[in-house]
């Protein structure tokens, strides 16, 4: 977010080649903890989940030294 305005604009950078992570605990009671990586669009995708408990999940990117990190980006994609 090169402006840092929060919003996906034209000429911010696709995050490729950055970890994201999912944890919390579906609804059976089991630790849910698993990581990938963002494709060249920045894109990715967590298979296999199943419905979480009540807390949900949480969704978090470990920063890159190829990235500066600025204010909270109120984006994504997820795919069922």
């Amino acid at each position: 977010d090169v402006d840092q305005d929060g919003v996906v604009d034209s000429n911010d950078a696709l995050l490729k080649d950055i970890t994201v992570t999912i944890t919390g605990t579906d609804k059976f009671g089991q630790a849910i903890n698993q990581s990938v990586t963002t494709n060249a669009n920045g894109e990715f995708s967590f298979t296999g989940l199943i419905e979480s408990n009540a807390d949900g999940y949480t969704i978090t990117q470990t920063p890159s030294a190829t990235y500066q990190t600025g204010n909270t980006l109120h984006w994504h994609r997820l795919q069922a």
